[in-house]
């Protein structure tokens, strides 16, 4: 097991040397045993671990919505691990969920995982029974070790799609900028770009001269930063058509 946590501090290491920013995680469960594990866990390998016995506990909490990653159990008193994914996993939240429970059923896996969670974990305690018949816990290094492992690998890459999906939304955030710059000419000419048309076709449409669409067309091109034709209907092409209606038809 040392070997295990001198081999992750040096990725740590090698990771914060490259650039990549430790983020937040927030451990959630009622159950004293799993927070335990999985905040001892974590802060080997994450910079800032909070702990909450309950969803409304996080939820009231500062910044609840900015966890890089969520570690939680499906069974909380009141809001449910399954409740709090479908608050903070869409938009604009993007915070992915991790399972740590005990006893789960192949019906909540599935909605879990089909609400987007990187994955389910269960700790199910080694035990044997006794002369009496009765169940013991046992002390199991190598299944502790397993699961840490697991537990490690499905946070970091929950952390890596968060990174990935802001950056997305970012850029479209930068994109619909852009494109809201444009004068109504522009957003007419933009229209029957997209649409394939040329300059004397779109010269046509708007009853004016061929020379006029060019020149729209090259401020159009400039202001979404768009250096061909291709790139500029790639560009609105990466936006909604709910989100992009309203500025190419007004």
């Amino acid at each position: 097991m040392s070997y295990f946590f001198g081999w992750l501090i040096d990725g740590v290491n090698a990771m914060e040397g490259s650039g990549w920013r430790m983020g937040r995680i927030d451990v959630v469960s009622a159950d004293p045993q799993l927070r335990r594990f999985a905040s001892e866990t974590l802060q080997v390998w994450a910079r800032d671990v909070r702990v909450f016995r309950s969803a409304d506990e996080l939820l009231a909490s500062p910044s609840y919505d900015t966890a890089d990653c969520i570690v939680a159990d499906v069974a909380l008193p009141g809001k449910s691990g399954l409740a709090l994914q479908d608050t903070l996993t869409c938009a604009p939240h993007f915070v992915p969920f991790v399972f740590l429970t005990r006893h789960t059923d192949v019906s909540t896996v599935v909605q879990a995982v089909k609400a987007g969670a990187i994955d389910f974990l269960v700790w199910a305690e080694p035990t044997r029974r006794t002369a009496n018949g009765a169940k013991t816990r046992v002390d199991n290094a190598s299944h502790d070790f397993d699961l840490q492992a697991q537990l490690i690998t499905a946070v970091s890459t929950a952390m890596a799609r968060r990174h990935k999906l802001l950056e997305l939304a970012r850029e479209r955030n930068e994109l619909l900028a852009h494109f809201a710059l444009l004068t109504p000419r522009e957003r007419q000419v933009l229209f029957h770009v997209r649409n394939g048309l040329l300059n004397k076709q779109i010269a046509h449409q708007l009853a004016i001269s061929e020379k006029t669409v060019k020149f729209h067309r090259g401020q159009l091109m400039k202001k979404v930063q768009a250096h061909s034709v291709a790139q500029l209907v790639q560009l609105a092409d990466t936006i909604t058509d709910a989100q992009i209606r309203p500025i190419i038809n007004a």
